[in-house]
């Protein structure tokens, strides 16, 4: 294995034991009395320590080795999860981050020997000792035989022995911390687990090789306790022998690059498998091309009658579809990368505009497509910043309100049907359709006379204006103004939609409905002059024939009546540049038909020449030279060989 790829290894797994670092510490803030998150805490930042020492990162490992420190004595309650301390731990998992952004970058680390002095005092003010020259240090073994020889005698007086326990575990073992674990539970059961090697939180961190060795305090037979060690599943061999506090077991001493697989690969006899996401890509291309040219195949056979061959073509068809469906499953991940940055910003945020909130997360396994992950992240954080921000109340305002001082903000995401449904819902003041309309007609948004003949719910939407900025950065008199127009953009971008829901008073909820997927998705084909157009059937909402007559001018615009409203119609083929004509002269000749389409709140006729029915297509990019053509977003090949452009009915209309 290259540098490189050791590289990726160490940045992917890092990450993890960050955000395993920023949610634990949360939670330890939140509960000071539970000893299992400092423990798991412990053993992150000293796999961390222990990756970063093996790759040569000595900024990321003498950091992570003085919080390392701070976690095992809080741990063992030498010191006190004060707010101070707390603090400090943040900064440092900030300051962690930065580093491996800069490892990333492939930059030189910043020097943070003033931040691990700064760990390293309060350590010592915390514990009221500070380190002094001493003279030559015990090693392990001494100190373990010297706890040995004066814990002896009271331990003969009790009928116990001490006995070096040592494991071996199955080379096929896939779970190894597991087996560990299972292991060091049994012995605690037989008696005092007086030592360990490697170390308890190595052994449950897996990171060890084929075997260890146990030093046990116990009354249990020698055949008693290898048995019950035995009786574990994928354990290959277990030796017990009694113990008369000599030298400590002797490690083999591993070479440099079994060190670096031990530390960065040792999750790679676990069931998951990391694959670079161009790889991924370049699969889900090949598949799509398979699926196309599948089609293609059973359409040329059409007519055939040789049984042999249209077996042969149902089973090509059955594994196809089998294939494209799992490699569907791979690109999709769990909505909870994105949601595990809201704890941290919540709390942040309610440390700095003392602020009390309660952020309610639900639905963090959700998945959906890794590119809509990828692109929705931003627009979420806008969505709950504006909340903290705008949303929620001074404490003071909320027992003024007769509200509770602490605020809540929801944060979900859920399945419905083809669609992933998220939803971010504060208790706050809400969106005040009055202030609306003020700010409205200030900027020239709308006029007097139309905010008129806008309900309150029409009226609040307005913030969705790409004009319109309810608030200042400083201000909270508003609520949530500040770019909501690039988040609707984005979202419908994306083929979904954002609605909005609030009360004067109460608070207000965002619903954003995504699709599943952008890699594949269901149209309509629709030809227009020479060319064949594939209309995203999510926003398909009725396809209908205008007939001469029906269509008339309003505001320069040509429109129909459609269920009792005015739909605007778009002539697809001059808007696009497909046609050098207008069409709808022709349409007082002979009908037409028009595909009547929906984003957001925007209804539009698109009209066509003819429409040739649905087809489930692979999406293709169109490339950097024509990925900004407005009212297109990607191509696909049909089943025919023919060239489609994929609508992009937001830009359109």
């Amino acid at each position: 294995m290259s540098s490189s790829e050791y590289k990726d290894i160490f940045i992917s797994e890092a990450k993890e034991y960050i955000q395993t670092l920023n949610d634990r510490l949360l939670e330890m803030e939140k509960s000071p009395e539970k000893l299992t998150e400092l423990d798991e805490m412990f053993r992150a930042a000293h796999s961390l320590k222990g990756m970063a020492g093996t790759m040569g990162y000595d900024q990321i490992a003498s950091l992570t080795h003085r919080m390392e420190n701070i976690f095992d004595a809080l741990r063992h309650r030498k010191i006190e999860g004060e707010k101070r301390v707390v603090n400090l731990l943040f900064e440092s998992l900030d300051v962690l981050e930065n580093l491996l952004d800069q490892v990333v970058e492939g930059q030189e680390e910043e020097d943070v020997s003033s931040l691990t002095e700064r760990l390293k005092h309060i350590l010592e003010a915390e514990t009221g000792t500070t380190r002094k020259p001493q003279g030559k240090k015990k090693t392990t073994a001494e100190k373990t035989a010297e706890e040995i020889k004066e814990s002896a005698p009271a331990a003969r007086a009790k009928g116990e022995q001490y006995y070096l326990v040592t494991v071996k575990i199955s080379k096929d073992c896939l779970l190894k911390s597991v087996r560990a674990y299972m292991v060091l539970k049994e012995l605690r059961n037989l008696g005092t687990i007086v030592k360990a090697l490697p170390s308890e939180p190595d052994l449950e961190a897996g990171i060890f090789g084929d075997s260890f060795q146990i030093i046990l305090q116990t009354k249990t037979k020698p055949e008693l306790i290898q048995s019950s060690i035995e009786s574990i599943s994928e354990i290959q061999g277990v030796t017990v022998e009694a113990y008369e506090a000599s030298p400590e077991p002797k490690k083999k001493k591993a070479s440099p690059l079994e060190e670096q697989q031990k530390m960065l690969l040792k999750k790679s006899s676990d069931q998951i498998l990391r694959v670079e996401t161009e790889k991924l890509d370049l699969l889900s291309g090949l598949v799509g091309e398979l699926v196309v040219n599948r089609t293609r195949v059973i359409e040329l056979s059409k007519g055939l009658k040789d049984k042999e061959l249209m077996h042969a073509l149902e089973q090509l068809d059955l594994i196809t579809s089998n294939l494209q469906n799992a490699i569907m499953k791979l690109r999709m991940v769990s909505i909870k990368q994105i949601f595990d940055r809201f704890p941290r910003l919540v709390r942040d945020f309610s440390e700095a505009r003392k602020k009390k909130i309660n952020l309610v997360i639900r639905g963090e396994s959700t998945e959906l497509d890794r590119s809509i992950v990828n692109a929705i992240g931003d627009s979420l954080i806008h969505l709950v910043q504006n909340a903290l921000d705008h949303g929620v109340e001074r404490i003071s305002d909320r027992k003024r309100l007769g509200k509770p001082e602490t605020a809540t903000l929801k944060l979900s995401a859920r399945h419905q049907g083809s669609h992933v449904v998220i939803e971010v819902e504060d208790d706050g003041c809400g969106i005040d359709p009055r202030k609306i309309k003020t700010k409205a007609i200030e900027k020239g948004i709308k006029t007097p006379e139309e905010l008129e003949k806008m309900t309150d719910e029409e009226i609040i939407k307005i913030i969705f204006h790409s004009g319109f900025f309810a608030v200042e950065k400083s201000s909270e008199d508003l609520h949530q103004g500040i770019g909501l127009h690039e988040v609707k953009s984005i979202v419908e971008t994306l083929n979904g939609e954002i609605q909005l829901e609030s009360s004067v008073g109460k608070g207000t909820r965002f619903i954003i409905k995504l699709p599943l997927t952008l890699a594949i998705i269901k149209v309509m084909l629709a030809r227009v002059g020479k060319e064949i157009l594939a209309i995203p059937l999510e926003t398909i909402q009725e396809n209908i024939n205008v007939f001469p007559g029906d269509f008339k001018k309003h505001q320069n615009k040509n429109i129909i009546h459609w269920r009792e409203k005015a739909l605007p119609l778009v002539d697809l083929g001059k808007k696009l540049g497909f046609t050098g004509q207008d069409s709808l002269p022709l349409l007082e000749k002979e009908n037409a038909p028009v595909v009547v389409v929906e984003v957001g709140d925007r209804k539009a006729g698109l009209i066509v020449d003819a429409l040739l029915g649905q087809q489930e297509i692979v999406i293709k990019s169109l490339g950097k030279i024509l990925e900004d053509v407005r009212g297109i977003s990607g191509v696909t090949v049909l089943a025919t060989g023919e060239v489609a452009l994929i609508l992009d009915v937001s830009g359109l209309i």
